[in-house]
């Protein structure tokens, strides 16, 4: 939703010449970046055909590194710990 409005301001703000709306254009453009680059990258999900989705892999063989699988534990060991209480 962002994209379009920063695009359509950011056009007309360059259209009649007008500083203060190609600045919000810029500025709306930015920030999405931003947002949509930090989602990717905290997410991560790697997909491949015929395996489930796992963390961000550093092979393209789609394997997960060590340092994937000890954070992937220590998730599950503190939403277990959150869901039952005790640690």
């Amino acid at each position: 939703m962002c994209v379009p409005d920063a695009l359509s301001w950011g056009a007309y703000g360059l259209v009649i010449g007008d500083g203060a709306l190609m600045g919000y254009g810029l500025t709306l453009s930015t920030c999405t970046a931003i947002v949509l680059f930090r989602l990717w990258w905290t997410t991560g999900l790697v997909i491949i055909p015929g395996r489930a989705p796992f963390g961000r892999a550093s092979a393209l063989d789609g394997e997960p590194t060590a340092a994937v699988v000890a954070l992937e534990r220590q998730r599950d060991q503190l939403v277990d710990e959150a869901v039952v209480g005790e640690p």
